[in-house]
């Protein structure tokens, strides 16, 4: 019931019929859709979705947590407003109290390119550790900063970073963050 309330919602909003089609994404702790008027896709929605289970293996030392509904989707579109004018995300595009739509990118995930043979993986790797300086010198930290929590850009090396549903242990300092977000990119950047 949840999804046609929303599907009218952003047809109001966008003023054209949206279908929400199901996104293929790996797992997170909210439901992606596709919001489409047509065959055009005209963004990607985030749905707080409380019947889905989510298992991440958080340590106690770890210096993320996972955020709680509301807060995973305010951090996710404050991340998106800071950083979209400067072509480091999706662009916000509306909100409500259980979901949010951004643009629609059509670039691919980070890591399913590292091994195309057509892209150079130190170039890749110059742009990726740019992406994330420059992102913190927004002052956003991700803290769960994988490559397939970037989008590349078709035919250049231009990245996008997604998916802020983590926020910070009490008591972890922003140069703190930054170190752990730089430690995790390079950490899977590093796997086989």
């Amino acid at each position: 019931p949840r999804k046609n309330q929303l599907s009218q919602e952003l047809a109001e909003h966008f003023k054209c019929a949206i279908a929400l089609k199901p996104a293929s994404t790996k797992g997170g702790y909210d439901q992606i859709y596709l919001a489409q008027s047509g065959k055009e896709i005209v963004a990607v929605v985030r749905v707080n979705n409380p019947h889905k289970l989510s298992t991440d293996p958080i340590g106690p030392e770890d210096p993320a947590i996972p955020l709680g509904n509301e807060e995973r989707l305010e951090r996710e579109w404050q991340a998106y407003e800071t950083l979209s004018p400067h072509g480091l995300s999706p662009r916000p595009l509306w909100r409500c109290q259980d979901a949010i739509a951004c643009s629609w990118l059509d670039w691919k995930r980070l890591s399913t390119q590292m091994t195309n043979p057509r892209l150079d993986p130190i170039a890749i790797q110059m742009s990726l550790l740019c992406s994330v300086r420059r992102m913190h010198d927004l002052g956003i930290t991700h803290l769960d900063l994988n490559l397939g929590n970037f989008l590349i850009r078709p035919g250049t090396m231009q990245l996008a970073v997604i998916d802020f549903e983590f926020g910070p242990v009490s008591g972890i300092d922003p140069g703190q963050q930054m170190a752990f977000d730089y430690l995790k990119i390079i950490q899977d950047s590093l796997r086989p």
